[in-house]
């Protein structure tokens, strides 16, 4: 668990003890903060049936019950991921999770539903959901996550309990994730280069690729590729020129 989700985890933990945790949780954070890891440890927490709590005041999912191994295997009768095959999430896959959530719990007290990429619903997807939250069954819980809060109808967010996950920025974000270097301009942007071996090598040949072209004016085709090709191109090329502007007024400075 990525040590910055700790303020979530005693708050969420603390709601779950105290019987206050709400119907409806939003999780907002950038790609790879850590805010699925977040939804998961606290669907794993509440479908447990012997959770236990730890020194810092966290739950934990003792892992060796029967609803925790169901819901490791991806087979709890009463959790739901939503997914979709379209690019966008529709009314007949918000009406999936309201058919689910209208029968009882087979295992336990909660049936509980996780709503990733939240920001893709479209508007009538977003209706539909309203009613949904606007009448909770007291055992039902969702948890919407998003990358894009502000996206989002302004009546869901009113609706749910918002938690924004926020890691650290520069070299206490290196540190937090083991990297052996120094990067004052790194943010929570970048944590999927950081911690995902195949976009490392992808960056690292990007990097490479736009430096040359900034030094020699040639190679200008493949750069142009890259960027339309690779989701993440624009951003590192932002970050790149920071990096490489810094430097060089550091060095025309000597």
């Amino acid at each position: 668990m990525k040590t910055w989700l700790t303020k979530q985890q005693v708050l969420l933990s603390s709601q779950v003890v105290n019987h206050t945790l709400p119907h409806a949780l939003l999780i907002n954070g950038a790609k790879s903060s850590g805010k699925t890891e977040l939804a998961q440890w606290l669907n794993n927490v509440l479908l447990c049936q012997a959770p236990y709590q730890s020194s810092e005041q966290i739950l934990t999912a003792c892992g060796k019950c029967k609803t925790c191994h169901l819901y490791l295997s991806g087979n709890h009768a009463d959790y739901l991921t939503l997914t979709t095959t379209t690019r966008s999430i529709g009314v007949d896959d918000i009406r999936k999770v309201s058919r689910f959530l209208e029968k009882k719990a087979h295992l336990g007290l909660n049936k509980l539903v996780l709503i990733p990429t939240a920001e893709k619903m479209t508007t009538a997807a977003a209706n539909a959901l309203l009613k949904t939250l606007e009448e909770p069954n007291a055992d039902n819980i969702i948890v919407l996550l998003t990358s894009e809060v502000s996206i989002l109808l302004p009546t869901i967010i009113s609706r749910c309990q918002l938690l924004t996950v926020t890691p650290p920025v520069g070299d206490a974000l290196l540190a937090q994730l083991g990297q052996d270097k120094t990067d004052s301009f790194v943010n929570f942007t970048h944590i999927p280069e950081l911690t995902d071996d195949k976009l490392i090598a992808l960056y690292d040949r990007f990097e490479q690729q736009y430096l040359h072209f900034l030094l020699t004016k040639q190679g200008l085709s493949e750069l142009i590729q890259q960027l339309t090709n690779i989701a993440e191109a624009l951003r590192w090329l932002e970050k790149i020129s920071v990096n490489f502007s810094v430097i060089f007024q550091a060095s025309s400075l000597c």
